[in-house]
Order: structure tokens, then sequence, then C-alpha cells
């Protein structure tokens, strides 16, 4: 379950129920009252947090789920996980519009540009993927494959020039 607390007071505001198994990353969708979660369970959620309900679930071919990102524009939701895939779903109703592979291993992280031009993922592998998003289609413009370790998180400047990647051993 997600768990919804009030920033100023800390009083617990809600709780959304639906994932099955534990749940591995989160992201609000800015300007909106929605939050996007993945979880093991191989399912990518959005929710009302308002309303506190499930808005639509979406399903990976029961791969768990480990990291999500949004792009309000143009509206497009990234997630890895316990494979080498990294999936694009269509928040508007749900729908698979890509997947792509790169990874020798499981994909542990992904980020995505404020601008929803671009993404970048990370692997287990020691390789950090930087792709260009345009309408909803990516091509992979480079990876860096010389890191000798796991790429657990990664992250782009506002600018979305700048990747940054954290390690673990």
């Amino acid at each position: 379950e997600i768990r919804l607390w009030n920033l100023p007071d800390g009083r617990p505001v809600s709780v959304l129920v639906g994932h099955r198994r534990r749940i591995r990353g989160l992201a609000f969708v800015r300007g909106t009252h929605h939050l996007v979660s993945g979880g093991e369970d191989g399912e990518v959620c959005i929710w009302d947090t308002d309303r506190t309900r499930l808005i639509r679930a979406m399903k990976t071919p029961g791969v768990p789920v480990w990291g999500i990102a949004v792009a309000v524009v143009p509206g497009l939701v990234a997630a890895v996980g316990e494979d080498e895939y990294l999936r694009i779903f269509r928040m508007a109703d749900g729908e698979l519009v890509g997947e792509y592979a790169v990874h020798r291993d499981w994909v542990r992280c992904v980020g995505i540009a404020e601008d929803g031009s671009a993404v970048v993922t990370g692997s287990g592998d020691g390789t950090v993927s930087m792709w260009s998003l345009r309408d909803g289609s990516l091509s992979l413009d480079h990876t860096v494959s010389d890191l000798h370790f796991r790429v657990r998180t990664v992250a782009f400047t506002s600018s979305g020039s700048v990747v940054a990647a954290g390690e673990s051993n």
C-alpha cells in the first residue's frame, strides 16, 4: 500500500491499496493530483490522490518493476525492472507504446528530462543508456559502458543536458 501524509503537520491523508507486492517506484505527475507507482507485482498504476482511487493499472509481462519516471508532456510513463527492457506507457489510456532492450542485466533505474525529450536508464550490467524521446518513440543516442559498478539511480539536471548516475559495488 501507499501512504500519503500532509507535509505541514505530518497528518496522515490516505492509503492507496492496489499493489499485491512491494512498491519500488513512485512519481507525482507535476501539475495534477496524480501519482504513478511501480511494484514487484509487475504493475504500473496511476492514482488520483484527491479521490484516493486507482485510475489505471498497466501491466508488464510479469516483470517486477524497479523504477518509474513520468514525462507530463507528452504524457508518458517509463518503467524498468527485472529484465533488460525499458517500457513506455501512455498515461491517457495505459497503452504500451514501446519496449526497448539495450542492457544485459536488470534495468534498475530510469529518469526522464523535464521537457520529455530524453530518457536515461541504468543497469546492473554497469551501463547507462541515454535515449531521445520524440512522438512517443525512443532512439538510443549513447551508452556509457566502461563503468565498473551496478547503476542504482539516475537523474537529469533541470536543463536535461547533464546526467548523473549512482553506483553500488
